[in-house]
């Protein structure tokens, strides 16, 4: 009975983190555009010119790919965020982050919100990390 009870309590915790992550699927969003999710930090800014000058690409060439929100995203739905995985030469940056959901007025929306999937209007990257592959 104890383990039934665990084991119940475990499908309801993944389910609760289901909810709050975006869709598994991917997609492609130019670099630029990708940029527009989060406010760079300016190391990453330096690395991203050199890694781009070394591989003689603009800025406007990179192509990541990104996690897409799926359609049970009202607002937002088809929306890119991270991790992105930008290929640069022969590397590959992955550019990681918390997703900060808010409603239509700009307020923060708590993570932990069964309704944050019809609420979420928009979606901001913070916390910003990044590695090179």
């Amino acid at each position: 009975m104890a383990v039934r009870c665990h084991l119940r309590l475990a499908a309801a915790a993944c389910l609760a983190l289901l909810s709050v992550t975006p869709a598994c699927a991917g997609g492609s969003i130019a670099f630029v555009d990708a940029m527009q999710n989060f406010d760079p930090p300016s190391a990453l800014i330096d690395e991203i010119e050199k890694a781009a000058r070394e591989a003689n690409v603009k800025a406007d060439e990179i192509i990541c790919d990104a996690t897409r929100f799926g359609p049970q995203w009202t607002r937002i739905s088809g929306g890119r965020a991270s991790p992105y995985e930008c290929p640069i030469g022969k590397r590959t940056l992955v550019i990681s982050g918390r997703h900060e959901y808010r409603d239509a007025l700009g307020k923060v929306l708590p993570q932990d919100g069964l309704a944050l999937e019809e609420h979420a209007a928009s979606v901001r990257d913070v916390d910003i990390t990044w590695e090179w592959k």
